[in-house]
């Protein structure tokens, strides 16, 4: 699928839905949510992967023009969005919700580090 103007969260979802039942990956009745947590874990991990290597151009077709880490980091939105969809979750509203909530809180939530 195309889009003309950048798709929304919920759109995107709904994408990966597609894409995955075409290629074998839905399963909903039987999906963990725990295994799915872990798939998203270990995108994390190869993102920190890509940066102790030096994050260099990814190498694969079509994303010579992005680092690992970014092709790592889109894996990680790839799969929330998967287990989101798997799992009926308005993610969309669920992310403008916590932004707003977000911009209520105090500058770095009342002092915290990181």
């Amino acid at each position: 699928m195309k889009y003309d103007e950048s798709p929304t969260l919920n759109e995107l979802k709904e994408e990966i839905r597609e894409w995955a039942k075409e290629k074998g990956w839905w399963d909903p009745e039987n999906r963990n949510p725990l295994e799915l947590l872990m798939l998203i874990t270990t995108e994390l991990a190869e993102c920190a992967e890509a940066y102790r290597d030096g994050n260099k151009i990814c190498k694969k077709p079509g994303m010579i023009m992005y680092s690992e880490a970014e092709e790592e980091l889109a894996d990680v939105i790839i799969r929330v969005l998967h287990m989101a969809a798997e799992f009926n979750m308005d993610i969309g509203g669920a992310v403008q919700a916590k932004m707003n909530y977000n911009q209520s809180r105090e500058h770095r939530h009342g002092g915290k580090k990181y």
